[in-house]
């Protein structure tokens, strides 16, 4: 047998199930690129309050400097990127003639917003039945 053979047909069998649903493939992908481009977003709002002028670093810079940012800020060098995400920003920034400091609290303050909408969905599962209504949806997103 082949070294890692069960892996190989579970791959296999994965994408078997994903052909045969081309629909939920191409949602999936609206969904993630919408995902990446309102974050992106979010990083130029957050640079243009604390005052970068779209002079330095222009809107479409930012298509090229948040994905390589938060790539580099996925290593997993510190739990949830943490440092990492702050170095890699504020060293982008500073090459893109913005300053490093910026960088970083641009990194910080998105980490913060993130961190804020998480615990309102958190809240939501506070809410009386809100567990059972989870499991009822996992249930039948498991049906499909």
């Amino acid at each position: 047998a082949l070294p890692q053979s069960e892996k190989l047909k579970q791959v296999d069998s994965a994408i078997l199930t994903y052909t045969r649903h081309p629909g939920e493939i191409a949602l999936a992908l609206v969904f993630s690129l919408g995902n990446h481009f309102f974050a992106i977003l979010g990083i130029v709002v957050l640079s243009i309050a604390f005052g970068v002028s779209t002079d330095v670093i222009g809107v479409l810079d930012y298509f090229a400097l948040v994905p390589v940012a938060t790539m580099v800020s996925s290593l997993p060098l510190a739990p949830g990127g943490w440092g990492v995400g702050e170095a890699i920003f504020g060293y982008l920034y500073s090459l893109m003639g913005a300053g490093a400091a910026l960088g970083v609290a641009v990194s910080i303050s998105f980490r913060i917003v993130q961190i804020l909408l998480g615990l309102a969905g958190g809240l939501y599962l506070l809410k009386p039945g809100a567990s059972a209504e989870l499991h009822e949806a996992e249930a039948e997103a498991e049906a499909l």
